[in-house]
């Protein structure tokens, strides 16, 4: 029982944490005025968003996924050592997960150096 509460109290904070970014970002190009030259780009910047959008949700899918199966593995274990294994198990999924990630937006991205992987509409927008 405390299993099945954990994971679902996993799942809500990986929402949350999901919509965090879209709080971070000004509404409709938000800001100060210039709006003239913000609007031909709009349809660049939803195009943008749709892309980023799509990739989050896989990334997001494939989490759940691998969270599912981690806690099918735990529930059925039946001593110390398959339960170790269930926690190696998704520990190296997770990792797999992330380092494909990072390479997904290294390669996407426009030669903005390691660690500034966020590709288009990243820290330059203010």
């Amino acid at each position: 029982m405390k299993i099945a509460t954990a994971a679902t109290v996993v799942l809500f904070s990986l929402g949350v944490l999901a919509s965090l970014p879209a709080f971070a970002q000004p509404a409709g190009g938000g800001g100060s005025g210039g709006q003239g030259p913000q609007k031909s780009g709009q349809g660049q910047d939803q195009a943008s968003f749709e892309t980023r959008k799509a990739e989050i949700l896989k990334n997001h899918q494939a989490r759940i996924q691998a969270m599912q199966q981690a806690l099918t593995c735990i529930q059925s274990a039946k001593d110390q050592e398959a339960l170790r294994t269930c926690r190696e198990n998704e520990r190296k999924a997770m990792e797999q997960m992330r380092d494909q990630m990072r390479g997904e937006r290294r390669g996407g991205d426009s030669g903005g150096g390691p660690g500034q992987g966020r590709g288009p509409g990243g820290p330059q927008r203010q």
